[in-house]
């Protein structure tokens, strides 16, 4: 496809294509460690459509591509649908007396086993305490 397009419509294409196939129900399966041949997968598409060389780093290409890379698109997902979903999650106002007060905090499932750890409940409760008091107190996006 890259003798027939150019950057613009290459780039169009990767979102349209890529990046909604890579997305599909990245809350569930995103915080695999099996992530690791998409992340290759997606550096060596994103190299080809810049015309960069294989050794190309990751801080060079995200930058210029303007797309999220598949941990972060992974880590958006997640935060959206905790958000969205507050009903569905242990989420309770915490009182605090430290300088960033109390607040909505998410409690944790007690899974003690590394590969429960890696499922979509527990990350989304996680990510959701490592936002900022402003973001977790928000009622709407």
């Amino acid at each position: 496809m890259k003798k027939f397009f150019n950057k613009f419509h290459l780039l169009k294409l990767y979102k349209q294509l890529y990046e909604t196939v890579m997305s599909y129900g990245i809350i569930h399966w995103g915080g695999s460690h099996h992530i690791k041949p998409l992340k290759v997968l997606q550096n060596k598409v994103c190299r080809t459509i810049l015309n960069m060389e294989s050794r190309t780093s990751e801080t060079e290409i995200y930058p210029i591509m303007k797309v999220l890379k598949i941990e972060n698109l992974y880590k958006l997902r997640m935060s959206v649908f905790v958000f969205k979903n507050k009903e569905f999650f242990q989420i309770y106002h915490s009182v605090s007396y430290s300088r960033t007060g109390g607040g909505l905090v998410a409690a944790y499932p007690r899974w003690t086993k590394h590969h429960s750890r890696l499922q979509a409940r527990y990350r989304g409760f996680e990510l959701f305490n490592k936002s900022s008091n402003y973001t977790r107190n928000k009622n709407k996006i």
